[in-house]
Order: C-alpha cells, then structure tokens, then sequence
C-alpha cells in the first residue's frame, strides 16, 4: 500500500518543522549531573560508577573526576536512561547514589568522617539523604578493635530457632519500614524511588534470612541439621528482582552473593550441574536472576576447580538461557582457562626492564618460573611481597626465577616500588607491561591481580593458576613439582 503527501501551504510547513523539532528536543535525555565539596580530601581524585555486569561484576561505566583548589568537583552523566543507583567513590571510601535523568544533586562530606558527614542538597537530595540516614541507622557497624574472646570449641552453642529468627527478621525489617515512612512524610519521596526503598528493604532482609541455615549448622557444629522445608522457595516471592537488576540495586547484589555463600558455596552437599538448574528454577522462578546466579556460579567452578568439573555446569547454563550479555564471559573464562590449563606451552611476551632492556618469557626456558602479575596500588599485591621474599630467599640456589610483571600505567610508580628491599634481589627479575590491556597481560588474561603462575623449565604451564606466596606450603610444593620435571 502507497501513502502520499496533500500539498500544503508553505507557513504550515514551517510549524511542522518547527514542531518536530521541539519533540527531538524533549525526547532528547536531560543530564545527570553530581557536584560535591570534600572537605579534608584523601585523594584529589572522584568518580561515579554506573551500573556493574551481572555475571563479572565490574562497573560498566565509570565517570571520572578531579577536585579543584577549592577542593569542589562535577561530575556528569549525559545519557542516564532511568532511575538507578550508583556508587561514588573517594579515597578508600564509597557511597550508595540513586540518579534519576536530570538529576542536579550536590552533595558534601568530610573524607575524615565520611559516612557522618555525608548530606545532600539540589534536585535528587531527598532520595539520597534517606539512603546516606539508612545506612547509619541500620547498616553502619562498627569493626572489631581486638580479637574475638576465646570460646570452647568443643562445645556446641545453642543457636536460635527457625521461628525466633524469622521474628527477629521481621522486626528488623518492620524497623526499616517505619524509618522510610517517617521518613517520606518530611521529605517526599518521588514514588519510583520509594518503591525502589521498599524492595530493596525486602532483599535486604532476605539476605540476611539466607545466613540463618549455615550459621544454624556452624554454631551447633551439626552439619547434617536439614534446611527448613520451602525455606529457599520464599525468594521467588520478592518483588520485581528483574526490575531491581535492571536498576543496578546494591541489596539485588547482596542477595545474590549471599545465596551463592551459603545455599552453593558452603552446601552440605556439592550441588551437581544435573539438580542445579531445577533447584534455582524452584527458588527464583524462570526470571533473569535466576540465569544470573547459574552463570555466577560457573565463573565460580571456573575459577576454584578444573576445567573437566566446570564443563557440565557451562554445558547447563547455556541450555538454560541464550542470553549472550550472561553467556559470553562465561564462554570467554572457559576459553581462557582452556589456554592456560597444566601441560600447554606458556604464552610467551616481551616487557622492559627499569632499564628499558627487554625481558623475555622465554629467556628463562631451562628454568622453573614462578611469575607474578601485579601493581604499584594494588594492597593485596604487596601484602603478599614479604612472603615473596620469603620464597626467593628459599629457592636462591635452585634454577628458581621470580619474574615480577607490573600492569601500573604509570613508570614512576613502578620504578617508586621498584625502590623497596622486599622487591629486590638476585632470583627477581622485573618487567613493566604498563597496563591491563598490553600483550603480556592479556596473554594470560589478566582482568585482576595479583595473580600467580608457575611454568616448568619446558617452558609449560603448571595449572591455570599458582597458589600465592603466602599459602606456604602449597606454593612450595608447587614449585618442587615444578623442579622435579
């Protein structure tokens, strides 16, 4: 069928144009913008992170920025689509955001006392004060100052029952509602959010519920005490968990990763790739949650266990769902493990020395390689340096090399930790591959560190992964296997 236009006079022309425009303009997304003061800053830097991948768990969009003399910053979002949360990060410390398009928040803190100072004003400020007041009411406690007091460990603690946890539960959570409620009626609420708080109050106590079995189980040391019956089922009753996904809500994270601690990781019973998917179907029903624990859960086999256990559990979730965004880095991990598994030849590369001399993998074929990917700012890295040390000092005389590959972008960094004694010495030798995404780091699909591998004087892998310096004896037989060949 053919449509054609009726002529019309020129003036109507010109308003339809005009009109036309004015709609691209209006559909076009305001932009979200976060401005800030930091009194006392630990840093001079800022960010936002928008939103994190279901199944990596890293942040798909980070905006960054720098405070000026006056210790201000602005950071702004073009494009935002919807309401979500994100995080803000300075320093070491980090605070939970809900952004709506055309957002123009402002907020203001002391970096000394970060969460006690924390308040916000401009459009957005009532749904961002509740969540930084939330945070302090319920959520802010503090550490520990000394080590736990002694207990007899041979002697079982009574732990509560099934019904006084659930009253426990459901005093915390009626808590949490009368703080919102309250709340609301001195500063309204617009309503998108306050359904958010409303669910994310209900994942957070269903979190918490997922604990109660495990820890039933640890304190009476009765490790056969069976799970109350539907006790899991109750998860598929919460609301809208695709919806809370699909907004980036922290507590949907903290939910996940509960059930993955205590109903798969810690099970009183390996779970099997066969029973696996009918059990999260009987708990989180047919939703997209449900795909996005399974797929979780192969990295998790992927990472902790050999290549041979985790190709059912992949064969599994790709029969449950064709959803690439969930499919693929599981795809891609298991691609990566396969490269990296015991027995194939080690990728080689080349990087340079503080010298600018280039240091080659392959230099050192006759030897056994103990190779350590690591940074500069990375605190786990350099909390395992002096068992490192450790090691060196060990295997000094044996055909032991310690190859040492940074990934800090910036030299003077690296050179800077170059300067420490721990970091130093005949059977160490350093390489600078400046950055995640260089050749060497890629090679052995370095996505974050530290991370370990041993290759044996063939020049094979010993395993897709080595065990740190500081798991003691496990890296030194390790290493002797390694010899030995």
């Amino acid at each position: 069928m053919k449509f054609c236009l009726r002529a019309q006079p020129a003036h109507w022309l010109l308003g339809l144009l005009l009109l036309l425009g004015s709609a691209a303009r209006a559909a076009a997304p305001l932009p979200t913008v976060v401005t800030g003061h930091i009194e006392h800053p630990a840093s001079r830097r800022v960010a936002l992170f928008l939103g994190n991948h279901p199944v990596t768990r890293r942040p798909l969009r980070a905006v960054w920025g720098e405070l000026d003399e006056a210790n201000n910053f602005r950071l702004e979002v073009p494009d935002l689509p919807f309401g979500q949360q994100a995080e803000f990060v300075h320093g070491g410390e980090t605070a939970e955001l809900y952004l709506t398009p055309g957002d123009e928040l402002h907020l203001a803190l002391d970096a000394e006392q970060f969460d006690e100072t924390l308040t916000y004003t401009g459009r957005g400020a009532n749904a961002n004060n509740y969540l930084a007041q939330r945070f302090l009411r319920f959520y802010d406690f503090p550490l520990p100052s000394g080590p736990p007091p002694a207990r007899d460990q041979a002697a079982p603690r009574s732990w509560r029952t099934p019904e006084q946890d659930q009253r426990l539960s459901d005093s915390l959570q009626q808590g949490e509602h009368a703080f919102l409620r309250s709340y609301a009626a001195e500063h309204p609420l617009p309503a998108d959010f306050e359904r958010f708080a409303r669910t994310s109050i209900a994942y957070a106590s269903a979190a918490g519920n997922l604990w109660y079995p495990y820890l039933k189980r640890r304190k009476e040391q009765n490790p056969d005490w069976p799970t109350p019956p539907g006790y899991y089922e109750r998860l598929r009753q919460l609301p809208s968990l695709d919806s809370a996904m699909r907004q980036h809500s922290a507590e949907w994270a903290t939910l996940l990763e509960c059930y993955l601690s205590t109903v798969l990781y810690n099970s009183p019973r390996p779970v099997t790739a066969k029973e696996l998917p009918a059990q999260l179907t009987a708990h989180f029903g047919s939703s997209r949650t449900r795909d996005v624990v399974m797929a979780q859960y192969c990295v998790y086999v992927l990472q902790s266990q050999k290549l041979t256990a985790a190709q059912p559990f992949v064969a599994a979730l790709q029969q449950m769902t064709r959803d690439t965004l969930l499919v693929n880095p599981v795809q891609r991990l298991y691609a990566r493990k396969y490269k990296l598994s015991g027995g194939r030849p080690a990728p080689d590369f080349t990087v340079r020395d503080a010298t600018g001399k280039p240091v080659r993998l392959s230099d050192f074929r006759g030897k056994v390689v103990y190779l350590d990917f690591w940074a500069s700012w990375c605190a786990p890295c350099l909390q395992e340096m002096p068992a490192s040390a450790a090691l060196r000092e060990k295997y000094a005389k044996q055909d032991v090399v310690f190859l040492y590959v940074s990934v800090d972008t910036k030299e003077p960094a690296w050179k800077g930790a170059l300067a420490k004694p721990l970091l130093t010495g005949p059977n160490a030798r350093h390489g600078w591959a400046q950055g995640f995404e260089t050749p060497a780091a890629k090679a052995y699909s370095i996505e974050s560190i530290p991370a370990y591998f041993i290759i044996d004087r063939q020049g094979q892998l010993r395993g897709s992964a080595a065990p740190r310096p500081s798991a003691g004896q496990a890296t030194i037989d390790a290493l002797n296997e390694a010899l030995a060949k």
